[in-house]
C-alpha cells in the first residue's frame, strides 16, 4: 500500500501523524504500510483503510484455507491477529450471517434432538 491508499479514508490524518516512531494513538507507518500496535501486547496490525480491501481480507480468511467457513468468532479472531480497522468485529458477524453455506450448515446443527434438518434456501437472519 502506498500512502495514496489512505488518502479520503479515515486513516489518512493517521498516516500523515505516524512515523517510523509509535505515536500517541498507537500508529506506526512501517514500509509504507500503516500499522496500529495493539495496546495489550505491542502486535503490530496492518490498518486495512477501504472497504472493498476489508471485504476482501475477511471472505479471504472466512472462506479459504484448510479451516474454510469459520465462525464469526473466530474469523473475528483470525482477522484481529494480523489486521485493524474499525467496526472489524461487526463486519465479520455481518458477513457470517449473509454466508449461504455457513447459514445452511448451523441450521442444519440446530435440529432438534440432533436431527439435521432440511433448509429451505432462505437466509435465517432477518433482513438478510
Amino acid at each position: 500500500m502506498s500512502p495514496e491508499q489512505y488518502a479520503g479514508t479515515e486513516y489518512a490524518a493517521r498516516y500523515e501523524a505516524a512515523t517510523g516512531v509509535p505515536n500517541a494513538e498507537g500508529y506506526v507507518v512501517e514500509r509504507g504500510l500503516l500499522k496500529r500496535i495493539d495496546p495489550m501486547c505491542g502486535h503490530r496490525c496492518l490498518v486495512v483503510p477501504t472497504r472493498e480491501q476489508q471485504l476482501a481480507v475477511i471472505r479471504a480468511v472466512h472462506e479459504e484455507g484448510l479451516k474454510g467457513h469459520l465462525s464469526a468468532g473466530r474469523t473475528y479472531a483470525e482477522l484481529r491477529r494480523d489486521f485493524y480497522w474499525r467496526g472489524m468485529d461487526r463486519d465479520s458477524s455481518i458477513h457470517y450471517a449473509e454466508c449461504v453455506v455457513c447459514q445452511r450448515n448451523h441450521h442444519q446443527r440446530r435440529g432438534e434432538r440432533g436431527a439435521p434438518t432440511g433448509w429451505d434456501g432462505e437466509p435465517l437472519s432477518p433482513g438478510v
